[in-house]
């Protein structure tokens, strides 16, 4: 089953991402979004999923389920497929549940905004920075890092738990490309872990265009590791609900850039793209 065509895996060579449109079956969504919200009101006793004035605090987070809507999300025909066809056929695992999940509540004046400033510009991190390397406070509050072949993480999933059709909405921002120019400052290390904070800093990132990762309830995005993305603040009138974990890889390293029969995985072929430009 070939969910993506050709120019869609081209388009997530060269862009960082793809989005796949209803990749959870409605009713599939449905069974999440209450057992988000059961969880949400589980850790939050003062929450009513229907009453917005209750929606006092700007941004919480749930650490994730294995429930079996939440397995069955994380593993439908479209997605498993389209897996295969970024990563490769056996090479990444299944996932038996999801999270975090980030959720953003709508910006009022009352609210304490200080506490809700969306995160900036980042890439997931899979492994600790050595205690030794964390000089500042920016790699204590994230001292999580990445290598080359992206040891950990074989893509990042953005599922859209809520409707995010409008930049209101909060959906995440992505930088087109910005993978890249990522490979090309981890080739550097070989594969040592390194910090993504301090990989994202080396780049200019007005260079790149902004995308919103906007779509309905049910669509995923699925980010090539190294691609440079961050939250906003939602502003909109619903609260936003997203699930942003890794797709692990069944081996390590995660990417082989040393394949004697030279065929690459497109996710592969993003790093060496990247390695191999000036």
């Amino acid at each position: 089953m070939a969910v993506l065509n050709d120019t869609e895996i081209e388009a997530f060579i060269s862009d960082g991402f793809v989005c796949v449109r209803e990749a959870i079956p409605a009713g599939i969504v449905s069974e999440c979004q209450n057992e988000i919200w059961q969880l949400i009101t589980e850790s939050n006793p003062s929450i009513v999923r229907d009453d917005p004035e209750t929606w006092t605090e700007p941004f919480i987070r749930i650490y994730g389920s294995d429930a079996p809507c939440m397995r069955a999300a994380a593993n439908t025909e479209r997605l498993t497929a389209t897996f295969d066809q970024l990563v490769g056929v056996g090479n990444w695992k299944p996932r038996t549940g999801i999270g975090t999940f980030p959720i953003r509540f709508p910006e009022r004046p009352d609210m304490n905004s200080q506490e809700a400033r969306a995160d900036g510009y980042h890439i997931d991190g899979s492994w600790l920075v050595p205690e030794k390397d964390r000089h500042d406070i920016e790699l204590q509050k994230y001292p999580y890092g990445v290598n080359l072949s992206s040891d950990g993480r074989a893509l990042l999933i953005l599922f859209l738990f809520s409707d995010m059709e409008t930049q209101a909405d909060a959906p995440p921002i992505i930088k087109r490309g910005s993978h890249l120019d990522i490979a090309r400052e981890l080739a550097d290390y070989e594969h040592e872990v390194v910090s993504g904070v301090r990989m994202v800093e080396r780049l200019d990132l007005a260079r790149y265009e902004t995308v919103h990762a906007t779509g309905k309830a049910g669509d995923v995005y699925l980010l090539h590791p190294f691609t440079v993305h961050r939250g906003q603040l939602c502003v909109g009138d619903h609260p936003r609900i997203l699930a942003q974990p890794e797709l692990p890889p069944a081996h390590t390293p995660a990417y082989n850039l040393h394949r004697t029969d030279e065929k690459y995985a497109p996710a592969e072929q993003a790093v060496l793209q990247g390695v191999q430009e000036d």
